[in-house]
C-alpha cells in the first residue's frame, strides 16, 4: 500500500483520513473526492479556530463561509490560505449535492487535492513542527505530471 501524501497530518487524524480518501477516490469517484476535500476545508478551519482559541458556542453549527470570516477577521491565517479555502468550499459544494447529469472535473479535483496538501503543510508547520520539511512535495507534483501525461487531465 502506498503512503498517502497526507500521512504527515497524524496529529489531526480526521484531516489525514479525509486527504487520503480524496486521493483514493480521485479517479474512481471524483465527486466523492471533491466532497472529501470540502469536508477537509471545514475541518481545517475548525482546527485553526480551536488552535487560535477563537472557538465559541456560536461557531458550533457555523458554515464554512462563516468560519472563514472569523479567520479572516482574526488575521490568524494568511489571506492566500483563506482564498484557497474559499476555492475548496465553492468547488466542493456542488459535489455534495446529487446531480446525475453533472460530471466532476478530475483536473479541478487534483488541483484542490494539492491545495489541501498545501493547507496541511501550513497547519503542520504552524501548530506542530515549524521545521517540518514536506518530503512528499516532489512526489505529489510527479503524480500530477503523470496524470496529465496519461490523459487523465
Amino acid at each position: 500500500m502506498l503512503l498517502s501524501n497526507f500521512s504527515f497530518l497524524e496529529k489531526w487524524p480526521q484531516l489525514a483520513d479525509l486527504g487520503t480518501k480524496a486521493e483514493e477516490y480521485l479517479y474512481s469517484d471524483t465527486k466523492a473526492a471533491l466532497n472529501k476535500l470540502r469536508i477537509f476545508g471545514e475541518a481545517f478551519a475548525r482546527i485553526v479556530i480551536d488552535c487560535e482559541g477563537l472557538y465559541s458556542e456560536n461557531l458550533k453549527n457555523a458554515s464554512l463561509s462563516q468560519l472563514l470570516y472569523v479567520l479572516k477577521c482574526d488575521g490568524s491565517v494568511p489571506k492566500e490560505l483563506i482564498n484557497t479555502l474559499h476555492s475548496i468550499r465553492i468547488s466542493g459544494n456542488p459535489a455534495s449535492h446529487f446531480d446525475p447529469d453533472k460530471k466532476s472535473d478530475i483536473k479541478q479535483a487534483l488541483d484542490l487535492l494539492f491545495y489541501a496538501y498545501e493547507l496541511g503543510i501550513w497547519l503542520k508547520q504552524t501548530y506542530d513542527d515549524y521545521e517540518f520539511d514536506p518530503l512528499f512535495k516532489n512526489r505529489f507534483r510527479m503524480l500530477m505530471n503523470n496524470c496529465r501525461k496519461s490523459n487523465h487531465l
